[in-house]
Formats: C-alpha cells, structure tokens, sequence
C-alpha cells in the first residue's frame, strides 16, 4: 500500500514490513533517514549488527548473537 510523504514527515513501521521507496528525483539534495530499532525485553537473539543494546537507562545488555540477521539501510543507493 503507497504511503505518500512530505517533506519533514515521519512513518513508524514494523521493521518486517516489506518496504522501499521510489528514487529520489531532487537534483540538489539527498534524501535523509534515520533508522532506529526497538528491542523488546523478550527478544533473546539479535544480529551483530544492531549492537550495542542498550536499556532505557543507557545500560548495555548482553544477548546471543542472531547470526542469520543483516544490516540494515546500507543498500546501495540509485542516482541522486
């Protein structure tokens, strides 16, 4: 289902949602995210990739590594 956005709009998704986005067809500028991920309590694996885990308090918490996970927005960009 498209999404449209404007320019400073935000969309929260689920990160196993199938999800892209049409090239960006601005000549001056580059278009910008910022990637989060929230780890519930019950999670008992994650990737390498998404370390440190940290609490809410800041603290680092420990947890068996997933070894099938990727990283996440590294794709290789289409022309700007």
């Amino acid at each position: 289902m498209p999404v449209d956005l404007e320019p400073g709009d935000v969309l929260f998704f689920n990160g196993q949602l199938v999800h892209g986005s049409q090239p960006n067809r601005t000549t001056d500028r580059f278009r910008r995210s910022f990637i989060c991920h929230y780890v519930g309590r019950s999670s008992e694996r994650m990737s390498a990739w998404y370390r440190p885990i940290l609490d809410f308090d800041g603290n680092e918490l420990e947890m068996d590594e997933n070894r099938g996970g990727g990283p996440c927005g590294t794709e290789v960009a289409g022309p700007h």
